[in-house]
C-alpha cells in the first residue's frame, strides 16, 4: 500500500506515481485535522471520488486495471497515478 499525505490546503505529498494493477493507495489528511472537507476526484471516473474531512481523515482506492488516472482536489492539488 502507498500513502499520499493531503495537507490542510489541498495539495498532495507526492504527485506521481506508478502502481501495479491491485495496489492500493492510503490518503490521508494531518492527524486532528479540522478545516473543510477534501474531495480527491479521479478522472477517468472509474475509480470513485474520495471525501476526507475531520470526521473521516483517510480513505484507500485500490487500483484493479491498468491505465492512468489524473487525481485532482478542487482549488488544490494535481496529480498522476499509472498503473502497470
Amino acid at each position: 500500500m502507498y500513502t499520499i499525505n493531503v495537507t490542510g490546503n489541498g495539495t498532495f505529498d507526492q504527485t506521481a506515481l506508478t502502481l501495479n494493477v491491485g495496489d492500493k493507495i492510503l490518503f490521508q489528511l494531518p492527524s486532528g485535522y479540522k478545516g473543510n472537507e477534501k474531495i480527491i476526484k479521479f478522472s477517468p471516473s472509474t475509480i470513485p471520488n474520495l471525501k476526507l474531512d475531520h470526521e473521516h481523515i483517510q480513505g484507500t482506492r485500490t487500483f484493479s486495471t491498468a491505465g492512468s488516472w489524473t487525481l485532482s482536489i478542487s482549488k488544490g492539488g494535481v496529480g498522476t497515478v499509472t498503473v502497470q
